[in-house]
């Protein structure tokens, strides 16, 4: 259920994406590393998507093991890509290094929840989820402040494109 969520988050981020614009200005240089970001978050959202909609055989604590050491994998190759970009244009500038700071804290939680569900410690797993969970909300904030639209949008910004379009039937 939790990829199949995931999965339609993602398809969205492709339809509403594209590249952000930079906010509080900045000029051309901004503009087009923001472009160039989002479209490394872009391509971040397709591997997910493709990783996630994979079938899976084997014990469940294995696919677990499995997802995370994946999902590590593909951040830690858009960590690079976006680090090839340079260093951010200002302003606010200090809030992209803060987004990428979260984004490795992400890959080292998801590397260490694999080897948590490889030994089959679900305690420990599902608490370094959490943390997962906190260290993504941070880093989405740091990603908007910089002005990137792709990267750092998440499901409750998913939530709030479809509730703006009147796709959310209201009860």
């Amino acid at each position: 259920m939790r990829a199949v969520a995931f999965s339609f988050a993602c398809a969205l981020l492709l339809i509403l994406g594209g590249c952000g614009s930079a906010k509080d200005g900045g000029g051309p240089a901004k503009r087009a590393f923001v472009k160039g970001a989002d479209e490394v978050c872009t391509a971040h959202v397709r591997a997910v998507m493709t990783f996630l909609n994979q079938p899976q055989t084997g014990a469940a604590w294995r696919q677990q093991a499995n997802q995370d050491e994946g999902l590590y994998e593909i951040i830690d190759g858009s960590i690079k890509r976006l680090e090839s970009l340079g260093r951010p244009p200002g302003p606010r500038d200090a809030a992209f290094d803060d987004y990428l700071t979260t984004m490795k804290a992400r890959a080292a939680l998801y590397r260490l929840t694999s080897v948590a569900f490889l030994n089959r410690d679900t305690v420990s797993a599902l608490q370094l989820e959490t943390r997962i969970k906190a260290i993504d909300a941070r880093g989405d904030r740091d990603a908007h402040t910089y002005g990137l639209s792709v990267c750092g949008t998440g499901l409750k910004d998913v939530a709030k494109a479809f509730d703006a379009a009147g796709l959310i039937p209201h009860q």
